[in-house]
């Protein structure tokens, strides 16, 4: 470790701390380990540390610009120790979902107090994704050349074993169609010593395996740790690109390890390859036709795969220290530590992916309005019951009382920011919300995108004759509607009835497609739980007093109000026996936002103990 004197020499060095993962240097990726070998690059300064003792010894020596973390193991001490002791740049490397599992709730979810997540191979960016890191922030290392010659350059001739992968994981189900089709190519080619490597990410993969399984390719899979050994160029692959998020990294990965990369026209990482001299270059729907002409002419790509590994020694970067002290400060050049902007947060709702902060330990995603129909008519093109929640303050309140209601929330496919306190709770709690999705507007945008669409829509809830009424006046405003039926049964969780499954049969009946429920919060969550699955409509949504103003009983706040965030007035002054002690009880989340705020830490631990103590419940009990 340098000397305090000479670490100020120049005063514009910017000094790194990089917490070690428990192998050690061992467990480095070959950017950072040359860094650290070569301990300064350009600028940057990089201090190896094991342990949070070293940190500590580091930050008292030295003016820390920022701080890595590298692996499972030191992602959450780095990024803790970086919050702790307000160390604006955190960066974590190949985090593979350290601390991000459903099974241990956190006050603070970790990847987005990071400004980046770097990763050293498609496994580690599989795993990110998998762990719902937001995908315009997972960066590729600079890569190196892991192989003297290609794996097609030892003959691999027609019938030997070959690999057909994704070196990036697949985030929309258009792509697994595209990569099946061509699966059907090969197969009508007779090319049964063909195996395929898939790779998913959450949504997807349960329809996924339903269809490899409809389409009887099970025999063309191979093991999922296959892909795990692409980029070390073990085998004869053929890499499909397809253009999931940062691409072109995996690109130049596969062609390091001298494999033969198919590109679909257009994606990021195609101008990488020249067609039919580095890789080919093909249409969405060529793919299969080029994947048959590659596995049919070995010599093609052996040819292939030698010039695109020429062409990678081209590009991959010769000094990788000062390659990765480059990308370091482009990465980190912002002040704006722990933020997602709209537009890295619309691209990965585009994708499916929207992203989840924890407000008082409540996942709310960050969307927007149009985001949210396009996302409602995405679940009803996949089929499979999705619960859509619309938390407001009453909802993170009873949460914050009830575990077992947050643990509702939690399984939710869905959870809308409804309301202007909720996202200023939000930006209070540094998990920024882009805007509140107000339920009632959502609900009527439901219902004229259902009645553009044809979505079959079923009426639940209310007082008696209110779902009819509403029915009736939805009609009239959104011609082409197609109501499939109304009910107003009383329900009760705690005392279930013959008329629970009453209702059930007659949703099932009806043949709708999505629910609207109306027994307020947080019976409407507690029903959607319970009987969505069983009623075969495949979206549910709760919107509780909604259906009173659908139907033309209560009024509507003027806009000017809604605008303002002040709606809870109007309707305090329309129910006031009904709302006024409610709306008392919700103004404490300002205490709580408070506590959250100056003491996060202490507050995550007393959230995560009562999550664990589920006697605390009063739902809970007898």
């Amino acid at each position: 470790m340098p000397s305090h004197s000479a670490a100020h020499a120049g005063k514009k060095l910017r000094h790194w701390a990089l917490l070690l993962p428990r192998e050690g240097r061992a467990g480095l990726p070959a950017a950072i380990a040359a860094a650290l070998e070569l301990q300064r690059a350009g600028r940057m300064v990089f201090h190896a540390a094991c342990n949070g003792a070293e940190l500590r010894s580091l930050r008292r020596e030295l003016r820390l610009h920022g701080i890595i973390g590298v692996g499972p193991d030191a992602t959450p001490e780095a990024l803790a120790f970086g919050l702790r002791h307000r160390i604006r740049r955190r960066v974590v490397v190949d985090p593979a979902g350290a601390g991000h599992g459903t099974q241990t709730p956190r006050r603070y979810p970790l990847r987005f107090y990071a400004h980046s997540v770097l990763l050293s191979s498609s496994a580690a960016h599989f795993a990110a994704l998998r762990s719902n890191f937001p995908p315009a922030r997972c960066v590729r290392l600079p890569g190196g050349i892991t192989v003297a010659r290609s794996p097609w350059a030892a003959g691999a001739g027609t019938g030997a074993p070959i690999l057909v992968a994704l070196p990036v994981p697949l985030r929309r189900w258009a792509d697994v169609e595209r990569v099946l089709d061509a699966a059907h190519r090969l197969r009508d080619a007779g090319m049964s010593h063909v195996r395929l490597g898939l790779q998913t990410v959450r949504e997807l993969e349960t329809q996924t395996a339903l269809e490899v399984r409809r389409r009887l390719l099970d025999p063309w899979l191979a093991p999922p740790s296959a892909l795990d050994h692409l980029h070390e160029g073990r085998t004869p692959t053929i890499a499909i690109a397809l253009g999931p998020p940062q691409n072109r990294g995996a690109v130049l990965e596969a062609m390091s390890a001298g494999q033969v990369v198919a590109a679909v026209h257009g994606i990021a990482g195609c101008e990488l390859i020249e067609h039919d001299r580095t890789g080919l270059v093909s249409t969405a729907d060529t793919l299969g036709d080029t994947l048959v002409r590659l596995v049919a002419d070995p010599e093609l790509c052996a040819r292939l795969a030698e010039a695109a590994l020429d062409e990678a020694r081209r590009l991959v970067p010769q000094r990788p220290a000062e390659a990765f002290a480059e990308q370091l400060a482009e990465l980190t050049r912002s002040a704006r530590v722990g933020h997602i902007s709209a537009l890295e947060a619309a691209a990965a709702a585009r994708l499916g992916d929207p992203i989840k902060r924890q407000i008082l330990g409540v996942p709310i995603h960050d969307v927007t309005l149009d985001e949210c129909v396009d996302l409602v008519a995405r679940f009803l093109a996949e089929g499979r019951p999705s619960q859509i929640a619309t938390p407001n303050v009453n909802f993170l309140m009873r949460a914050a009382r009830e575990p077992s209601f947050s643990r509702l929330l939690a399984r939710t496919r869905l959870n809308i920011p409804d309301g202007a306190w909720v996202v200023r709770a939000a930006w209070l709690l540094r998990e920024p919300l882009r805007e509140k999705v107000q339920g009632r507007i959502l609900a009527e945008r439901i219902l004229e995108r259902g009645a553009r669409e044809g979505w079959r829509v079923f009426f639940l809830g209310a007082g008696p004759g209110v779902a009819e009424r509403a029915a009736e006046r939805s009609r009239e405003r959104f011609p082409g509607l197609q109501v499939a039926g109304t009910a107003s049964p009383r329900f009760d969780p705690d005392r279930p009835s013959p008329e629970d499954a009453e209702v059930v049969r007659a949703i099932r009946e009806s043949g709708a497609q999505v629910v609207l429920i109306a027994f307020g919060m947080p019976k409407q969550d507690i029903w959607g739980e319970r009987f969505l699955a069983d009623s075969g409509a495949a979206v549910c949504i709760g919107i509780g007093g909604t259906l009173d103003m659908l139907a033309g009983d209560v009024s509507v706040a003027p806009a000017w109000i809604v605008r303002i965030g002040m709606e809870f007035v109007w309707r305090i002054l329309q129910e006031p026996r009904r709302l006024l002690m409610r709306y008392l009880r919700d103004a404490t989340i300002a205490r709580e936002v408070a506590r959250h705020r100056v003491a996060p830490r202490r507050e995550s631990r007393r959230l995560a103990e009562r999550h664990r103590a589920p006697e605390l419940d009063r739902r809970d009990r007898g």
